[in-house]
């Protein structure tokens, strides 16, 4: 089915076949990209002055794109069907550092993905990241740094 659907000069809203509209709107990067759109303009209080927040709003919109894309990126593990590289560089470049846990987890999701392209030298990186910041964030025992470790030795053993 191809999708006839584009934006209205008047009002913005999108304009054509109702259901390509409604797939559309409802996708997570499609509601991402409202959420980012909404929150990236700055805001304007009642006198004019900015509203701030720079630094924690950019923080919340890469939170909110990490659980987007990780959320995705798991319903795809779930069919044994790995993402385009193009998705899967974005999620390594937005887990960065792996700071939090929830960058680790990013990052296992992505080194899960490389494993099953049987790209084991690029989920071996993956993984080491992330289990060098579970360890940092949760410990050394705690179940998902174990998880992770017993991952990356999988992986090795793959790799020979």
């Amino acid at each position: 089915m191809i999708a006839i659907v584009r934006r209205s000069r008047r009002s913005g809203a999108l304009v054509g076949d109702a259901a390509s509209a409604a797939a559309i709107a409802g996708s997570p990067r499609r509601r991402l990209r409202r959420r980012f759109a909404r929150h990236a303009r700055p805001a304007v209080g009642r006198f004019g002055g900015g509203l701030g927040g720079g630094a924690a709003r950019v923080d919340a919109l890469a939170g909110a794109a990490i659980d987007v894309l990780a959320a995705e990126l798991e319903e795809s593990l779930a069919g044994k069907v790995s993402a385009d590289a193009v998705t899967l560089a974005h999620a390594r470049e937005l887990a960065g550092e792996a700071r939090e846990a929830r960058h680790a987890r990013l990052l296992l999701i992505v080194a899960a993905h490389h494993s099953l392209r049987g790209d084991y030298v690029l989920a071996h990186a993956q993984q080491e990241k992330a289990v060098a910041a579970l360890q940092g964030v949760l410990g050394d025992e705690h179940p998902d740094t174990l998880v992770a470790v017993n991952n990356l030795a999988t992986t090795l053993r793959a790799l020979g």
